[in-house]
């Protein structure tokens, strides 16, 4: 490179780079609105808005949602809709408080949806061998202790009565 070129190219990247600093806008133009503690949920004040995880954009992993992870996603696929599923998720929350070993009713509520064992599992006039057996959903009322058969009973339950049978639906479809 010519000798005389190398100091002139360097000034003028020099004095470009100074006229786009000087030329720069003000600091105010970037100024944003500052955020509110909007609730994402809609317009329920925070203290009653779901406690559910909002997505993380830094992660591949999918949120949980509910609030009893994984009644919500067992339930859509024991083929509740999304919003059945949410009711089913926030039975488990008032019922069992998310404990897949609740046991309640001096015995008789089983599991994290604490199904009621003498109505719907054990033998009665109207089915010998218990509701869920004769629906083939459980073989003993022990197995509703796992979350997916108990969301599966949940599910043959509901078609059979809605979800009145829960003592706390009101309550947990927010009503």
């Amino acid at each position: 490179m010519n000798p005389v070129v190398a100091p002139l190219a360097f000034m003028s990247i020099a004095v470009v780079g100074i006229a786009g600093f000087v030329s720069s806008p003000p600091d105010s133009q970037f100024d944003y609105p500052a955020t509110s503690n909007v609730d994402p949920y809609g317009d329920l004040p925070p203290s009653e808005a779901p406690q559910r995880p909002l997505p993380s954009p830094q992660t591949s992993e999918p949120a949980p949602v509910g609030v009893c992870p994984p009644v919500y996603e067992y339930a859509l696929s024991a083929g509740f809709t999304s919003h059945e599923a949410a009711i089913v998720d926030a039975l488990a929350w008032h019922e069992s408080r998310c404990q897949t070993d609740a046991v309640g009713d001096s015995g008789q509520s089983l599991g994290v949806l604490q199904i009621h064992a003498p109505s719907w599992c054990t033998a009665n006039r109207w089915n010998p061998t218990g509701y869920l057996q004769a629906a083939l959903v459980l073989n003993s009322c022990e197995e509703l202790f796992d979350v997916r058969v108990a969301v599966n009973a949940a599910r043959a339950i509901y078609l059979e009565g809605g979800f009145e049978q829960w003592s706390t639906y009101e309550t947990a479809r927010g009503g």
